[in-house]
């Protein structure tokens, strides 16, 4: 804020270029669809930089036209922004699990094709929608598959490892999986991957189960405790709970490890809640706090995580980077006064916590 206030105009240009350079029809955006519409009732050609999908005479009602439309990578329909063609695709026909394999496959195709920020962005948003509309086994076995097919592949070897994380705490058995996947990235060089970072801190991923060192931040005890209380394992998660909320009670540890420990706390108190599951993906994955929490549906998810919002409203009156976690935790339980009303901060008479 400091160096805004003195600036002598070089940040404001180039905020601006980077404005020009990112965002399409800037301040016109509505004359320009207008515009748009007007082009096709007259049978005019498109504008140059409209994005095109070129379907042919299909009238795209059928799963089979969509499996071709997608063999083109997404690239070939826009260079420099990545279609919501799963948006599309549930709009006329709703929700298909084969079409969003589709979508993956399609996607990590084009990958290389797009190397601005922006659009990387936008292409993990639109293949983790992918992965939480079809099967977990399906990502899974798909990924698992293109790992192999190419050893070497940074992107697959990664997409492999964030697919299997985010079914671990359903399914026990793939821990071993996770570890050799994650071990497999770090072997390619690909920590700078998108999406590695979160694997690293938020998977339980010690060998052989192993707590984390007593020197560790009590932020990987919290996540270790929660990690194995989605997993079933409460004994021992309540255990590793107990001595890190002590450590967090006494003042140690930040505003994020307070807030990991207001979740696993709640996971505890209402572990005999859970529906037993036995072997199968569970239906429902939420993030919060870069956690993937896994539940059998969203029922389950307002039980188990209720009492968890109360502290974690507080804690994020301290603390801003827990402002948005709360809100996706407050989506999670259905609180829609947090949701969609202010997050008082102290100093303040409200905040900027919307969804």
């Amino acid at each position: 804020m400091r160096q805004a206030m003195a600036d002598d105009g070089d940040m404001r240009r180039a905020i601006r270029a980077l404005r020009d350079r990112e965002s399409l029809n800037f301040g016109r955006a509505i004359p320009y669809v207008c515009d748009a519409v007007q082009r096709i009732l007259r049978g005019e050609p498109p504008a140059a930089d409209a994005i095109v999908l070129d379907k042919g005479d299909s009238p795209y009602t059928t799963c089979r036209e969509w499996l071709r439309l997608l063999r083109r990578p997404f690239s070939q329909w826009h260079p420099e922004n990545v279609s919501a063609v799963q948006q599309w695709h549930d709009t006329l026909r709703g929700a298909d699990p084969r079409v969003c394999l589709a979508i993956l496959r399609a996607g990590l195709r084009s990958w290389a094709d797009y190397t601005r920020p922006i659009t990387r962005d936008a292409m993990i948003f639109r293949l983790q929608h992918a992965l939480a509309c079809m099967p977990a086994a399906w990502s899974v076995a798909f990924l698992q598959h293109c790992r192999r097919a190419d050893p070497r592949d940074p992107l697959a070897a990664v997409w492999a490892a964030h697919a299997l994380q985010r079914c671990q705490g359903d399914h026990p058995d793939l821990a071993a999986g996770l570890r050799a996947a994650v071990g497999h990235c770090l072997e390619l060089a690909a920590p700078a991957m998108p999406l590695l970072p979160g694997i690293l801190n938020f998977s339980d991923l010690l060998p052989e189960d192993r707590l984390p060192d007593a020197s560790a931040p009590p932020l990987q005890h919290a996540v270790a405790a929660i990690m194995r209380l989605q997993r079933g394992n409460v004994e021992q998660g309540a255990a590793i709970l107990d001595g890190v909320s002590r450590r967090v009670a006494a003042g140690q540890g930040t505003a994020l490890a307070a807030a990991a420990v207001a979740i696993g706390q709640s996971l505890l108190r209402h572990a005999d809640e859970r529906r037993p599951h036995a072997g199968r993906y569970r239906a429902l994955h939420l993030p919060v706090m870069g956690l993937w929490l896994s539940f059998s549906s969203g029922e389950e998810a307002r039980t188990l995580l209720a009492d968890a919002l109360p502290p974690f409203r507080e804690l994020a009156r301290q603390d801003a980077r827990l402002l948005m976690p709360c809100v996706h935790l407050a989506a999670a339980v259905g609180d829609d006064d947090v949701r969609r009303g202010p997050l008082p901060r102290p100093g303040s008479r409200a905040s900027a916590c919307a969804t």
